[in-house]
């Protein structure tokens, strides 16, 4: 049976993992870029020195690599109180060791860490893994898509030719359609709104967010180091981010992204991360949308994605078009919490965007 060991970082260490993402990573050559490695891995400021890097290999008789998992640590607030939280991340197994109890080895070292260990945007496989070794599902996220260039799209989803083909008028009329609807539904900005492009988080906008988030059970803690480094200190990819105030106060944010993979022949507009004041509710989230698909037209974007499991958010969606969903699985191990204690307290149990795992951490 394979070992586990914590990985040390060395150039040769390096070499053989990077290696190991390309034989497994085949479809996705984004994922072996060093920069993308070295800030996963090396930067995060939620993460003590004698932690990093949160990242641990099997390694059989040969020393060679069969297994690989890295943790993504955020600061969960769960029912007002902060915990470490570790977000299983890149969970891999080499080819053709697949149910051989190598993924539960990684699984068991992720539950041991001092803190909660959750999962959001795995696969329903690993989904009914994680289930058996009792984790709790709370299966309310969803990805919602705004298609724009039809027939890309559609052989991005692996639907053949013909399909394709035969597909894109409809899908072009509904699209046709759901543009109108968005110009008579979508209300503007509420009066006194006004955006603006930033370059880094401001630390006492900290506060903010926290209120804003404060009827949420579970969220991850935005402070300004942590959003920093999750949206401008990556080589690999540039978000854009801003900021909507109103007398000169916070009202939230927005954070999108431009997409593109060559391999996959796609260019896809992602809503990363979005938070705003609930007093001033839909018409403030739904014109923040609205934002973020205008910003997407210099783009020229083959479609649309994002992610929410807040009820309100997911109106928005609707609203501005994004109307076909997909389940996205969040799973967490409860600790000193219960799940269904939260959800007689909380009307909403967790706020989760694309941001909230690595679902944004490719290309």
């Amino acid at each position: 049976m394979p070992k586990l060991h914590k990985y040390q970082d060395s150039d040769n260490n390096r070499k053989q993992l990077l290696g190991f993402y390309r034989e497994v990573y085949s479809t996705i050559p984004e994922m072996t870029i060093k920069s993308r490695f070295e800030w996963q891995s090396f930067k995060n400021p939620n993460e003590t020195s004698d932690e990093t890097p949160l990242i641990w290999v099997l390694q059989n008789e040969s020393n060679s690599l069969v297994g690989h998992n890295s943790l993504l640590k955020y600061n969960l607030i769960i029912g007002g109180d902060r915990y470490n939280g570790y977000c299983s991340t890149n969970l891999l197994v080499i080819p053709g060791t697949e149910g051989k109890g190598l993924g539960h080895i990684l699984i068991g070292n992720n539950e041991s860490q001092p803190g909660v260990a959750f999962a959001v945007g795995i696969t329903i496989m690993a989904s009914r893994a994680f289930q058996k070794r009792g984790w709790v599902l709370i299966e309310d996220a969803k990805l919602h898509t705004l298609i724009k260039h039809q027939y890309k799209t559609l052989r991005f989803l692996k639907q053949s030719v013909v399909l394709s083909l035969l597909a894109t008028p409809v899908l072009k009329f509904i699209e046709y359609c759901l543009t109108l609807r968005r110009q008579i539904a979508c209300p503007p900005l509420p009066q006194g709104v006004e955006s603006r492009m930033i370059s880094e988080f401001e630390s006492r906008w900290d506060s903010y967010w926290q209120q804003f988030l404060s009827d949420y059970a579970i969220h991850y803690e935005r402070e300004a180091a942590f959003l920093n480094y999750k949206y401008f200190s990556r080589n690999d990819v540039k978000h854009r981010a801003f900021i909507f105030e109103r007398n000169d106060e916070p009202v939230g944010y927005l954070v999108i992204r431009k997409s593109t993979s060559k391999l996959k022949n796609i260019t896809l507009g992602r809503i990363v991360d979005l938070v705003y004041n609930p007093q001033l509710g839909f018409d403030l989230v739904a014109s923040m949308v609205a934002f973020a698909i205008d910003e997407f037209k210099k783009y020229n974007v083959d479609s649309i994605v994002a992610v929410s499991s807040s009820a309100e958010i997911s109106k928005a969606f609707r609203v501005n078009g994004l109307m076909f969903k997909k389940t996205q699985p969040a799973i967490i191990l409860e600790s000193d919490f219960s799940i269904e204690t939260l959800r007689k307290k909380y009307k909403n149990i967790w706020y989760i965007m694309l941001s909230d795992s690595d679902m944004d951490n490719y290309w």
